[in-house]
């Protein structure tokens, strides 16, 4: 790589930052769009807004449904500065160590209704995964009252 190469690389990471800020301007509120979203869809469930998932750190999620271990975020243009970015990594793994699962989402997926056809579908594989085991915990519990 030559400093020709490096000179165009650093003009597309700065436009690629000016679309994103952009972009941010012109949708800056996506978690309500994502949140009237979900409460308007009867069948899923309305999840608790920045819940805090980790008892001993100051980590909150934008969506999270405990029942279920599942945290939503939807990732803004502020998420791509270094310092961010290391410490959203840093609140993942610390989600994933205490067992959530975590959706993450860019403010046009939330848009484009990416966002919710995938939570439509996590919902449905829970459902499904709990059909196939309730032949099992029936006799769990029929064993145990016995």
């Amino acid at each position: 790589m030559n400093l020709k190469d490096l000179k165009g690389l650093k003009w597309r990471l700065k436009k690629t930052a000016h679309a994103s800020r952009e972009s941010f301007k012109k949708y800056p509120d996506r978690e309500e769009e994502l949140f009237f979203h979900i409460k308007s869809l009867r069948y899923l469930p309305i999840p608790l807004r920045q819940y805090k998932f980790n008892p001993t750190r100051r980590y909150t999620s934008d969506f999270a449904w405990p029942e279920q271990n599942l945290l939503v975020e939807v990732e803004g243009w502020g998420h791509k500065t270094t310092k961010r970015y290391l410490s959203d990594i840093e609140k993942y793994n610390s989600a994933i160590l205490l067992g959530w699962h975590i959706l993450r989402f860019t403010p046009a997926q939330v848009k484009s209704g990416y966002a919710i056809n995938t939570l439509e579908d996590y919902f449905r594989h829970v459902l499904v995964v709990i059909c196939a085991k309730a032949p099992v915990l029936l006799k769990k519990l029929e064993n145990r009252q016995k």
